[in-house]
């Protein structure tokens, strides 16, 4: 008997889907009634199961039942159903971060905004995360949210201080359009953002462009043909440096530096997001120009 004749034997297919939903049922039994030793199950073949949610249509529902996440608020693994629980009543998908190890993605200055608003985001640093979530967009009719593409909507979670900040961000503009034509061929555009508190500036992609990591990940194995997309460049008008760089805007003999300095920002918000400068050298001889310049 051939392979081929037992893989398409309708008899063989119909044991194979029982036995898939009895241990799909068991996995959540198991969940439910001793969940210690079930994370010590999911640390080890997790990664596995999380295949048959990109790979499996018919059991993504139930394979997202069972899956578990670390997360930015605790050290804790956590379920889809808790994390939709843990929700405030102003949010309205679940949002995540895909990337290459969890120290990384915790510490990404796109995550800063959801850290204090204290929003949880799950932190998703396996390889097969960057493909299943880029084909399921709900879980129970809950979206799930990139937190580095497209525009954040943390303003919808601050109320009144949203006005305040549109008056503030007038004396910004002069700035981004500045750093618009700086980094023209570099960056897709340059925006405001509320992703930030405490970085400078940060890369995002746009709603439509492919998964940061996943497109990190296609490349490494030559299956992508082309180059890595153009990202977004968000500043935070909050930062002293952002307000300072907007402040010398005004004066016409500072704009060489400002573009000089538009630049070490692109490649710095590159390295923190796990990129390496376009030109190390060049990026480590304006570093060491910039410093010592301050000694004056």
């Amino acid at each position: 008997i051939s392979r081929e004749m037992l893989q398409n034997n309708p008899v063989v297919a119909k044991i194979r889907s029982s036995l898939v939903k009895r241990t799909l049922s068991d996995l959540k039994k198991k969940l439910s009634k001793d969940r210690k030793s079930y994370e010590s199950f999911w640390v080890n073949f997790g990664p596995v199961l999380k295949e048959g949610i990109y790979e499996d249509f018919e059991k993504k529902e139930s394979l997202l039942e069972i899956s578990l996440f670390k997360n930015s608020k605790s050290k804790e693994l956590i379920s889809l159903d808790e994390y939709v629980e843990g929700m405030g009543k102003k949010q309205k998908d679940i949002y995540f971060m895909t990337g290459d190890s969890y120290e990384n993605i915790l510490n990404n200055p796109s995550l800063e905004g959801y850290k204090s608003r204290d929003i949880n985001v799950l932190i998703l640093d396996d390889p097969v995360d960057s493909f299943w979530t880029s084909s399921t967009p709900l879980y129970k009719e809950k979206s799930f949210k990139s937190v580095t593409k497209g525009l954040d909507d943390l303003d919808s979670f601050d109320g009144k201080k949203e006005k305040d900040d549109k008056k503030e961000n007038k004396s910004i503009d002069p700035l981004v359009v500045l750093l618009k034509e700086q980094l023209k061929d570099k960056v897709k555009d340059v925006r405001i953002s509320s992703r930030l508190t405490d970085s400078a500036v940060c890369l995002v992609g746009d709603d439509n462009a492919m998964d940061p990591q996943l497109e990190k990940i296609l490349q490494q194995h030559n299956q992508l043909n082309q180059e890595l997309s153009l990202k977004i460049l968000e500043i935070n008008s909050d930062h002293k440096l952002i307000k300072k760089l907007a402040k010398m805007c005004t004066k016409k003999d500072e704009i060489v530096k400002i573009n000089k300095i538009a630049t070490m920002l692109y490649e710095q918000s590159k390295i923190l997001d796990g990129e390496k400068p376009t030109d190390p050298a060049l990026f480590s001889k304006s570093l060491i120009d910039t410093i010592y310049s301050s000694l004056d």
